[in-house]
């Protein structure tokens, strides 16, 4: 994994390098923002729930881990809306679909919050809340996708416009799908049992006190393994696919 993200992380520079001038400079901003933050995390991994870390420094510390990913996640959603965006701005559509980028980032900006609580104490229902409002921020889409896709048949978007329509609309049938059907009802139900960790204790606990593991099982075995390597990995290619893509031509 971290071989990969070292790829990905190339592969932003010579992006940045070629084309900058071409693509929006905030989607520019969200993608190092994403590639690097993964970056940081393939090295220093970390779990929330149970405040699992690989190494035992304060570098590796959950709440730092989830202070950076709060900056990646929102970056991550970030490019996801500008894309949209524009493509309103191009090819408007009904006053409800023209506002769900916005409600897409909203309901990212207040999962949050409950990222935060639930790590600080360790809450079952913080962390089953967070994962509900991703898996609405891009359900919420999928109708708007849905129209995208049907410019898709049409002459009036370029390929590559085109490329980044089907990756947004992929990653959102199937994080949708998998967080329905896979995710919420079956991995993170098993949250609920988690108690809150005692108030005064809390945030020190969550900045300072982890345990330091290299143990397969520990961490959750293949499916932690598959969710990590997907992260870091899928999500990335994702937005360099969607940024890249929507770059304008000279």
């Amino acid at each position: 994994m971290v071989v990969i993200s070292v790829v990905n992380l190339l592969v932003v520079a010579v992006i940045l390098g070629k084309h900058r001038k071409k693509i929006c400079p905030l989607a520019l901003v969200f993608l190092c923002i994403f590639v690097g933050v993964a970056m940081y995390r393939t090295v220093f991994v970390s779990s929330y729930p149970g405040l699992l870390v690989w190494f035992d420094t304060i570098f590796n510390s959950p709440f730092i881990i989830r202070s950076l990913a709060t900056f990646a996640e929102i970056s991550f959603i970030g490019i996801f809306a500008l894309v949209l965006y524009r493509l309103n701005k191009e090819f408007p559509v009904g006053k409800f679909l023209s506002i769900t980028p916005f409600l897409a980032v909203l309901f990212i900006v207040v999962a949050q919050y409950f990222a935060f609580e639930a790590l600080i104490k360790q809450s079952g229902i913080g962390f089953i809340i967070e994962e509900a409002l991703w898996a609405a921020a891009f359900l919420i889409l999928i109708p708007l996708v849905i129209v995208r896709l049907r410019l898709i048949k049409t002459s009036s978007i370029s390929k590559s416009q085109k490329i980044a329509i089907i990756a947004i609309a992929a990653w959102c049938f199937g994080y949708g799908a998998f967080q329905l059907f896979y995710g919420l009802p079956f991995i993170h139900s098993g949250y609920l049992p988690m108690g809150l960790a005692p108030a005064g204790t809390a945030l020190q606990r969550a900045v300072f006190d982890f345990t330091a593991t290299r143990d397969f099982a520990t961490w959750g075995g293949i499916g932690f393994f598959i969710w990590h390597g997907s992260y870091f990995s899928i999500c990335s290619w994702l937005l360099i696919t969607i940024v890249y893509n929507t770059r304008k031509k000279a």
